[in-house]
């Protein structure tokens, strides 16, 4: 009965059955507690319905500690378990109370695990929301001045069919207080990576002139991709031929992907996957979050690399890396004036 006697207003407080009650998670049910002697309690007779009964992400899911499954949800989506690792360790402790506090009187985790599993139910989509909260750069080019917009076009442009940095010169349609102008605003918005006076453009995601593990021939161009997840957009996104030499982040061993716009004509190894270490970027996701965005050899390797993670590290086989890499790359695509970025 503590259940009942902590979560029920009065007058139904003062009139408690002497049969064992239940608790009714069904959301379109009127109900919250019942017993088999016909005792019945509605959502007007409780003090508050949480989320294990309504389902709905904006309520309370740990009772104890005040979170809500809308937190859940959006540490799990930006890569952080805070909230949850708070919770087990206050469990562990014997610091909860959940029998009297959760409407449901049991511990809350499960109701937690359930939150996390929905989100994850298709990799691509779950992994381009946990992307987009770390990472808006769509909503963050939407933002921006028509003046920076139109040049990261630009720079993208040059990029692709140069695969040089990119400094005032190249773009005359700017003079250089303009594109100065323009690469502060773009480079404080994490969309494109500067050198140290932004006197020259060295990338703009997914591509980059900055070594990394992901060299690319984008139609014959060499340069480099940001990170593995970056060097699998480009193709799709704009519509080119590229070659993707990388490497195994665990073993070393060479990495090979050509793709021909949406087509996917080589990947050798053929089992080749991809894994994220979900973290902070520090503000420059090109010199954090992506050096962790890495090629893996097999779906053995990954899994194992994935294990040393401590629950921060999702994989993904080809097909749903190439997905969630266009998907997170599409609202960015522009026209290149080589092809035309597909729908």
């Amino acid at each position: 009965m503590t259940t009942l006697s902590h979560n029920l207003h009065a007058p139904a407080l003062l009139s408690l059955p002497d049969a064992p009650c239940y608790f009714c998670a069904d959301p379109a049910c009127a109900v919250v507690y019942f017993s088999l002697e016909g005792d019945v309690f509605d959502r007007t007779q409780v003090r508050a319905l949480g989320y294990e009964k309504t389902g709905d992400l904006d309520d309370l899911v740990c009772h104890c500690f005040d979170v809500s499954g809308r937190r859940i949800a959006d540490e799990w989506q930006a890569g952080s378990n805070r909230s949850r690792a708070y919770i087990v360790e206050q469990t562990r402790e014997k610091r909860c109370a959940c029998e009297a506090r959760n409407p449901s009187g049991r511990c809350c985790l499960k109701a937690i695990g359930g939150i996390e599993a929905g989100l994850d139910a298709d990799p691509a989509v779950s992994g381009v929301r946990r992307l987009e909260a770390l990472l808006p750069l769509a909503e963050r080019l939407a933002q921006a001045s028509p003046l920076a917009q139109q040049a990261y076009g630009r720079i993208l442009e040059q990029l692709r069919t140069r695969g040089l940095p990119v400094a005032a010169e190249d773009l005359r349609e700017y003079d250089p207080v303009q594109f100065r102008q323009v690469v502060d605003e773009l480079a404080a918005a994490d969309l494109v990576v500067a050198d140290a006076a932004h006197a020259r453009v060295l990338g703009a995601y997914p591509l980059t002139t900055e070594t990394t593990d992901h060299q690319l021939s984008v139609d014959g161009v060499r340069l480099f991709a940001m990170c593995a997840l970056d060097a699998l957009a480009v193709a799709p996104v704009m519509q080119a031929r590229v070659q993707i030499d990388s490497r195994c982040a665990v073993s070393g061993a060479a990495v090979r992907i050509l793709q021909d716009g949406d087509r996917l004509e080589l990947a050798e190894p053929s089992d080749v996957q991809v894994g994220i270490a979900w973290q902070d970027t520090g503000g420059c996701a090109a010199h954090s979050l992506c050096r962790e965005m890495v090629f893996l050899g097999d779906a053995q390797t990954a899994a194992q690399w994935r294990e040393a993670g401590e629950g921060m590290r999702d994989i993904y086989d080809l097909n749903q890396a190439l997905a969630l890499a266009k998907q997170f790359f599409l609202p960015l695509a522009i026209d290149t004036g080589q092809r035309t970025v597909s729908p």
